[in-house]
């Protein structure tokens, strides 16, 4: 006996094909193609069919061409530390050479004193050395002054008050035209000063260092009668510094032509 086929069913596409030949051959025959040019074209298109339905997945292409390397990426992050690996064999080396000497180290502390030795046997003394020759004497400046005013003057402004005399000039140190005293040497000095007011008018002096300076003051007033003004000053004077006595404005001083009342005096104390 034969096997019995199977009938196969026409595929829809393969239907759809043969339908639409048939009908292209209908009209064939109804209208030769190419139509005539003296006939009039009819549009011969029908409406649009429905979607067929979707055909079975193709075959897989074939696999491309590998593609080119890609840029290196950033550095990742540092890992962490790995562990710790196994100890070394130790192997003795060979000593090396000497170094070099090296610095002196610091000075020790002191140590204790020692035992005390014993006491040695007295001797005689010896004979007396011969005197030595004097030495020479040394220098010693000296120096001091005394200036007197004779009669009586009258300021109506400050003005420097010149002497008249000088009892003593030792050193050379007081001028009598300028009635200035210029230091020698520099010093400590001692300096006097000593006047009497006028009858109902006040004296007021004042000792001037360089013409500027004020060392000290002397004032001495009365209505009725006369009156002291004096000063004594200490004062350390470098060599040249000069020194006067200045007599304030409108203030006075008495004395006589014969008769002194007023001194400017000083002297050197010792020498720096």
């Amino acid at each position: 006996m034969k096997p019995n086929r199977r009938i196969q069913p026409v595929p829809m596409v393969m239907l759809t094909c043969i339908v639409m030949l048939t009908v292209f051959s209908t009209s064939a025959a109804q209208c030769p193609w190419p139509p005539c040019p003296d006939e009039p074209l009819e549009d011969l298109r029908g409406p649009p069919g429905k979607p067929g339905l979707r055909g079975p997945p193709g075959f897989p292409g074939l696999n491309g061409s590998p593609g080119l390397d890609g840029l290196p990426g950033k550095q990742g992050p540092v890992g962490p530390p790995g562990a710790t690996g196994s100890r070394g064999e130790a192997i003795d080396g060979r000593p090396g050479e000497p170094g070099q000497d090296g610095l002196p180290g610091p000075l020790g502390l002191q140590g204790l004193p020692g035992v005390r030795g014993p006491k040695g046997d007295k001797t005689p003394p010896g004979e007396k050395g011969e005197k030595g020759d004097a030495g020479a004497a040394a220098a010693v400046r000296k120096v001091a002054f005394a200036a007197t005013l004779l009669g009586q003057i009258y300021v109506e402004e400050p003005t420097t008050i010149l002497f008249n005399e000088t009892s003593i000039n030792l050193g050379e140190g007081f001028d009598i035209e300028t009635s200035v005293f210029s230091a020698p040497v520099t010093g400590v000095y001692v300096i006097n000063f000593n006047g009497l007011s006028m009858l109902s008018v006040s004296a007021s002096v004042k000792l001037v260092k360089n013409h500027q300076d004020n060392i000290g003051n002397a004032y001495g007033f009365s209505y009725r009668s006369y009156a002291a003004a004096s000063l004594t000053a200490m004062v350390v004077l470098q060599r040249n510094d000069a020194l006067t006595v200045v007599l304030q404005a409108d203030k006075g001083l008495y004395g006589e032509p014969d008769q002194a009342y007023t001194f400017f005096s000083g002297y050197l104390l010792y020498e720096l």
